[in-house]
């Protein structure tokens, strides 16, 4: 009897274990056959473009808006990148050969090579694992700026569109979701009219938009790439990108029913339409514009506001005290020059470290509609190595600046070259005196 039970359970174990591997995943069922697949598929569609992808980067959590990039995946395993705001000379040529007398142009760098690859981790996983200068700008740490912008290099892929045309990104670090377009026409071409539209709507403030059955004033910061919305008491940045067209909102404005994603450019540049094609709103500049122009201001006692003066005195004293101890030289820049991006620059005297030398922190500046002697101003990110060595002073200076913006401009009877430049909420005591800005 004892024998029929072996029989029985050698059985049961010989059946048992076949159907054991009747379940069993075929060499195609596998994940990692299935990973290896998708990650396959995924690259043979990111080379497939011809002219490349549009990447919209979204550095941190949004507050230096987003930023456009090429990405052209030309061969396996290396890619080739530029973006809409990044490049750098490396020479530079005569403006006319026949002419010398004219000068010199400088010569750009704008597009840049690296290699790539997936793996998986979370998900299909792009990785740009060698320095490229146009994606890294954002994420590159340098001496006063530790995080940079916080952008991402590398991605997990969450979709690809039915059409194959979009792929939906997230970010590795920030875990913003991005995304990559594919580009139909010539890079060089298309980024052009991105750059087209940021130049138009930069600086601008625009007629009154009616939203969800409230009156919302609009004005564009076009190098913090910010819209700054404002209705009833609240007061906004949203982040935003440019697009061939006009810009597009990261965050959409919603009020009540109605939401704001886009404003697109008439043919003659003069407005933008709404995204439900109904209200048109006309583009406004401000008399000033120190996206382009700038001003110095000399901070002397008896010639600016008591309050102006005071909270530099406290910025000088702030610095006295600190690690780096020193102080600041009386001029102050603010604005752009040479067509760089609009910064505020201090000059420097820490002795030993960093005596009369510049630092400087990139700030923006917009117009505000109807109001064409004002102007308003924000920050973006601090600039240099200056921010190392006197970063507790200079942000304090930066707070007050801010915090007491937006401005007005004003000629000073009998000084020619000099305006008044007065906080439009304490006009009477936050006030400057500065050149007018050319």
């Amino acid at each position: 009897m004892r024998y029929y039970h072996i029989l029985a359970l050698g059985l049961m174990v010989l059946f048992g274990s076949c159907r054991q591997y009747e379940d069993m995943p075929d060499d195609r069922n596998y994940p990692t056959t299935y990973i290896d697949e998708e990650i396959k598929s995924i690259e043979s569609l990111l080379r497939s473009s011809e002219h490349g992808w549009l990447l919209t980067l979204v550095p941190s959590s949004g507050e230096y808006g987003g930023h456009n990039l090429c990405v052209k995946f030309a061969s396996k395993g290396e890619a080739k990148i530029f973006s809409e705001d990044y490049k750098e000379v490396i020479d530079s040529v005569l403006i006319d050969p026949k002419k010398p007398e004219l000068g010199k142009k400088p010569v750009y760098k704008t597009e840049y090579s690296s290699t790539y690859h997936f793996s998986h981790n979370g998900g299909v996983r792009l990785t740009f694992d060698t320095f490229n200068a146009a994606l890294h700008h954002y994420s590159n740490p340098q001496w006063g700026v530790p995080e940079a912008y916080n952008g991402d290099f590398d991605f997990v892929i969450e979709k690809v569109s039915a059409d194959k045309r979009t792929i939906t990104l997230r970010g590795g670090r920030t875990k913003n979701r991005m995304t990559l377009l594919r580009i139909d026409e010539d890079p060089k071409a298309y980024f052009e009219k991105i750059s087209e539209s940021q130049a138009t709507l930069k600086a601008k403030a625009l007629s009154p938009l009616q939203l969800g059955g409230k009156e919302v004033a609009l004005s564009v910061f076009g190098n913090a790439r910010q819209l700054w919305a404002r209705y009833d008491d609240q007061n906004h940045l949203l982040p935003i990108v440019f697009t061939d067209k006009g810009l597009r909102l990261l965050t959409p404005l919603v009020i009540g029913t109605d939401t704001l994603r886009t404003l697109e450019l008439n043919s003659d540049k003069t407005a933008v339409t709404t995204n439900d094609g109904k209200q048109t709103l006309t583009l406004f500049a401000g008399t000033y514009d120190l996206t382009h122009q700038s001003t110095q201001i000399t901070y002397e006692e008896g010639k600016m506001g008591k309050d102006a003066y005071n909270l530099f005195l406290q910025v000088q004293q702030t610095q006295e005290g600190d690690v780096y101890p020193g102080t600041f030289g009386n001029d102050v820049y603010w604005g752009s020059y040479d067509d760089e991006m609009p910064k505020v620059t201090l000059q420097f005297l820490i002795k030993y470290w960093f005596y009369d030398s510049w630092g400087s922190y990139y700030v923006d500046f917009t117009s505000i509609y109807g109001k064409a002697n004002q102007f308003h101003m924000t920050r973006i990110i601090q600039k240099d190595l200056a921010w190392l060595f006197g970063h507790r002073a200079f942000d304090w200076y930066l707070q007050s600046i801010m915090s007491n913006s937006p401005y007005q401009i004003n000629p000073i009877s009998g000084e020619d070259g000099y305006v008044r430049i007065s906080s439009v909420a304490n006009s009477s005591s936050y006030w400057l005196r500065g050149t007018t800005p050319k």
